[in-house]
């Protein structure tokens, strides 16, 4: 459990962070955080979103929340990465579970 309470706890202060900012900024803001999410659940599971629906819910409902997301701009095959796209998020969560942030 420790580790893993370590990731949702950081999970949690990021959701904080952005709650915040979502209050003043709206729909781009919404958006901005359902891509984060997604992201944050790949980190964390090591699997994408979409393959965790097909695993759990089947392929079809999996293609179709898929297709959904990406109406808003998002994807939930998208990977999480950690040394190009995502460094900046990566760099938070380290800092924060580090108690630095």
């Amino acid at each position: 459990m420790g580790d893993n309470h370590i990731h949702y706890y950081a999970i949690g202060q990021l959701h904080r962070i952005y709650t915040k900012t979502l209050i003043h900024r709206g729909v781009g803001a919404i958006k901005q955080t359902t891509i984060l999410l997604i992201k944050l659940i790949d980190r964390q599971c090591d699997q994408t979103s979409f393959e965790l629906i097909r695993t759990y819910m089947g392929g079809f409902k999996a293609v179709f929340y898929n297709a959904f997301a990406s109406l808003f701009g998002a994807s939930l095959k998208k990977e999480y990465d950690p040394d190009v796209d995502d460094r900046l998020t990566e760099r938070c969560i380290l800092l924060i579970e580090s108690g630095q942030m």
